[in-house]
């Protein structure tokens, strides 16, 4: 039993500490000046070019499409993380812990759009937050559906063996 508490306080950290270090990650990403983070986004777009052509994507709109995406896909990551950080805080209710990732994930997004008011070149934009705000609703969902598969197969499993566990 302590073996699974001392486990779960472990999970708890990595958890929390993975949360941060994404926030980190966007923030300090944000704080590039223009030219450094168009550079950093044209040597992603280097890297799919290929896959580009062959889906026949001109590299003209992919950059922006790039960048957009990317931003994405660091707040679903976010979302996905915090999701998971307060799911296993047991007192928590499901509602509450999907409602706070939430608010969370926008008010990092928020924040993140403000930092690059004062980053050289750059700006910010409502559609910026917004597209933030819709790849971390993507993360809190697979989150949430993640924990309802955890749980469905457990069930699945405790009423073939007789036990269940949350």
């Amino acid at each position: 039993m302590e073996h699974t508490k001392t486990k779960q306080r472990i999970l708890l950290l990595l958890t929390g500490l993975a949360a941060v270090a994404c926030v980190a990650f966007i923030w300090g990403n944000s704080l590039l000046p223009a030219t450094q983070s168009a550079q950093a986004s044209r040597s992603v777009l280097d890297v799919l070019n290929p896959l580009l052509e062959l889906l026949h994507i001109p590299t003209a709109n992919a950059h922006h499409l790039i960048r957009k995406m990317a931003h994405m896909s660091e707040f679903a990551l976010l979302g996905l993380l915090w999701t998971a950080l307060l799911l296993q805080i047991k007192q928590i209710h499901l509602s509450a812990a999907l409602a706070l990732a939430g608010c969370f994930a926008l008010l990092v997004a928020l924040t993140d759009e403000t930092i690059q008011l004062f980053s050289p070149g750059r700006g910010s934009r409502v559609t910026d937050v917004w597209i933030d705000f819709a790849g971390a609703c993507l993360g809190i969902l697979l989150a949430w559906l993640l924990r309802w598969l955890r749980i469905h197969v457990q069930s699945k499993h405790a009423k073939k063996h007789g036990s269940f566990r949350d």
